[in-house]
């Protein structure tokens, strides 16, 4: 049963064509789509049962830009078993891909956001319950400001990347594309 949330994954990077088809079926499978409440059940009925998977994939993309993500591929759930996508997590690792995860507070855990960039794990965080901000604690970003005011340079800095940790490196997301 489990415990479920929503969450999204927002992938980038560049998707080798060959892989297409493995993707899509991944994200099938996860019950995930370009909106909550959404999934790509119809890139595979009627008239585009006739696509090529790389023209579904980019069907698929041209939903998520619909939606206002224009340059990666953001894939929603309401009801994601521990704010998780595993197996497309997994395939987008060893694919390579880059992506943000982004889930809801569950009855056991908080809500949170993860990095993972080429494949690799970055860093994660927590967010608040309103999104997808990472959470900052104020009272330490108070104290920095202080330490600032008083010109107390090293100490400021020593605290803000107490409270940012590795975010402040984090690289940007890549563009999603599908390549030869």
């Amino acid at each position: 049963m489990g415990d479920r949330c929503s969450a999204c994954i927002t992938i980038g990077g560049d998707l080798p064509e060959a892989l297409c088809e493995n993707l899509l079926d991944l994200i099938r499978d996860s019950g995930a789509g370009p909106d909550y409440g959404s999934s790509i059940n119809d890139l595979f009925t009627g008239a585009n049962k006739k696509l090529s998977h790389r023209a579904r994939l980019e069907l698929l993309m041209a939903e998520c830009h619909a939606f206002g993500c224009q340059k990666h591929l953001a894939l929603y759930d309401n009801e994601v078993n521990y704010g998780s996508f595993p197996d497309l997590e997994g395939f987008c690792k060893n694919s390579g891909l880059s992506y943000d995860l982004h889930h809801d507070s569950g009855g056991e855990y908080d809500a949170g956001n993860e990095y993972i960039r080429d494949g690799a794990y970055i860093t994660e965080a927590h967010s608040t319950n309103n999104g997808d901000m990472d959470y900052v604690p104020t009272a330490r970003i108070i104290l920095a400001r202080q330490a600032l005011f008083e010109g107390n340079f090293h100490e400021a800095i020593r605290l803000l990347d107490e409270v940012v940790g590795d975010l402040w490196k984090l690289p940007p997301l890549p563009p999603f594309r599908i390549v030869p």
